[in-house]
């Protein structure tokens, strides 16, 4: 297995990193326009990046009128530091992987984890003193992390979306 950075991007953005025995090895978030910490996580030794897709839905739009769309900024963001890593690293034999989930996976309701991801965060040390947003993106590792674990195929799922790098 692999180490794994989940990601929740918006005004707030929630981060977990989990190592490969699923062990919590930090978590939290930052706030709009905090861009050193976000580069900060990708001097962290990652293999999976797994961010919450954002889409904007019809019944939503009208809520999202005068936005910036931070969400989508982020995620801009980590496509670009996922491509420098891999750049950067290009001779080397593990690249950074970036896949994208949709809120579903992980929500079962308006800001509510799954009663199955609301047990996989729940049962991970340290989860706890973490805010709605780390547990959100601890949620996301972890359920990519059980979903490979478990043989799962990840490609051409209809609950992930795969970007290769070029």
């Amino acid at each position: 297995m692999v180490t794994i950075l989940g990601l929740d991007p918006g005004r707030r953005t929630g981060y977990a990193v989990v190592a490969a025995d699923g062990s919590l090895v930090e978590g939290g978030s930052f706030g709009w326009g905090e861009w050193t910490e976000l580069e900060r996580l990708f001097v962290l030794p990652v293999e999976v990046v797994v961010v919450e897709a954002f889409c904007l839905y019809r019944h939503k739009a009208g809520s999202q009128i005068g936005s910036e769309f931070e969400p989508a900024q982020v995620i801009g963001a980590v496509r670009y530091l996922v491509d420098r890593a891999n750049r950067r690293n290009s001779d080397a034999p593990l690249r950074v992987a970036l896949r994208f989930q949709p809120a579903s996976v992980i929500h079962c309701g308006e800001r509510r984890l799954s009663p199955h991801v609301q047990r996989l965060v729940d049962q991970t040390d340290g989860s706890a003193e973490l805010d709605r947003h780390a547990r959100d993106a601890l949620g996301h590792a972890l359920y990519y992390r059980q979903s490979t674990e478990e043989g799962r195929s990840m490609r051409g799922g209809s609950f992930q979306r795969r970007l290769r790098p070029k």
